[in-house]
């Protein structure tokens, strides 16, 4: 099968598991009432209409990419109000802004390097704000829900340093070596992504603290957007099946928070 085709058959699934995840929201929003609750409602709805986009998009007109494509307004939305829905269990006071600004630093580099691969500056331009808010958000989440222990924050700051060198790295060494290099790349981008998730299944099974798990889907999750937007092919495929196991993790630790 062609990775376009594996690709379709990847955001199918992941619309499937928006809509089982929507209906769940949708539940708790009737039962709770909260307003974190309809802010997740509304990204979910807004994730899944940008999928659907995508698909019909991808089917009508496979061969052309565009600067700037309408779908991406329901990304930004989805992400907004993503963050939107955590900020509201995590407020931020002020604990966790030090591991904000380099997860935001972490997105600006991130940002430079989609520039530098696929050349279109005007989209990655447009959705670096959105980004560098996400990852700080993220990054205070994690502060605050004292998700992560000193040595697991060194460790993870380490490979986002490490995967942020060897991208760059991979414009300036000779031919032979780039395909090692990428390799490592993915290898190093997929490894840290299986241990948060995890990290995330098994707080979500272990019972621990409904913040705690909230915390690490949503750094699960953060990391997996990182991972889909740095990838290609096969890898690409992984990184949306990951993003769909990571976004349900933050759906139940969410709606466990809100009905504890």
């Amino acid at each position: 099968m062609t990775t376009e085709r594996l690709s379709i058959a990847a955001f199918l699934i992941l619309i499937a598991v928006i809509s089982i995840l929507l209906i769940r929201t949708a539940r708790l929003v009737a039962k709770s009432g909260d307003s974190g609750a309809v802010l997740l409602l509304f990204a979910l709805i807004s994730l899944l209409v940008n999928d659907l986009y995508w698909i019909a998009y991808e089917a009508l007109r496979p061969d052309v990419r565009m600067p700037f494509a309408a779908n991406e307004f329901g990304e930004a939305a989805f992400y907004l109000l993503f963050c939107s829905a955590v900020s509201a269990v995590f407020r931020d006071r002020g604990e966790g802004r030090t591991e904000g600004i380099w997860a935001a630093v972490f997105a600006l580099a991130s940002v430079g390097l989609w520039i530098a691969w696929s050349g279109e500056w005007v989209q990655d331009l447009m959705a670096a704000p959105v980004h560098v808010y996400y990852l700080y958000v993220t990054a205070v989440s994690l502060r605050q829900g004292d998700a992560l222990a000193p040595r697991e924050w060194r460790l993870w700051g380490g490979a986002a340093a490490a995967l942020i060198a060897m991208q760059t790295a991979i414009f300036f060494v000779p031919g032979g070596l780039k395909s090692s290099l990428d390799l490592a790349c993915y290898l190093l981008m997929f490894s840290v992504q299986a241990v948060l998730i995890f990290k995330a299944v098994r707080a979500i099974g272990s019972g621990m603290p409904a913040k705690t798990q909230l915390a690490l889907s949503f750094g699960a999750m953060a990391w997996s957007v990182s991972v889909v937007y740095m990838s290609a092919g096969y890898w690409y495929v992984a990184g949306l099946l990951y993003e769909a196991v990571s976004m349900s993790a933050v759906q139940i630790s969410y709606e466990r928070e809100i009905l504890r």
